[in-house]
Order: structure tokens, then C-alpha cells, then sequence
């Protein structure tokens, strides 16, 4: 869960911004938010489903 979103797939990269802008996330906060790591949203969005190895 320390992974680096911007290590991700693409595809999940754009599952978790959509995800995001679907909590109200956007702006300079969503550029910052992927920019994170996956522990760093598991406040705002369920990212279970992108657990790397």
C-alpha cells in the first residue's frame, strides 16, 4: 500500500481518478492526490482494489 500511484497501470491510474472526482476530489487537490501513494487515499476512496504485490 506504500506504492506510488504513478507506478500503477494506466488504466488503474484513471479508475482511481475517476473515483476520485466522483468524491468531489478536483483541481490542484486530485493533481496532488495522484501524485500520492495508495495509503494516502485510503481515506477518501476504496483502494483494496488496487493493492500491489
Amino acid at each position: 500500500m506504500n506504492q506510488y500511484i504513478y507506478f500503477l497501470e494506466k488504466s488503474d491510474i484513471q479508475k482511481i481518478k475517476d473515483e476520485l472526482i466522483r468524491k468531489g476530489v478536483t483541481g490542484d487537490d486530485l493533481e496532488r492526490a495522484l501524485c500520492s501513494r495508495l495509503c494516502d487515499l485510503v481515506d477518501i476512496i476504496d483502494v483494496t482494489l488496487f493493492k500491489t504485490a
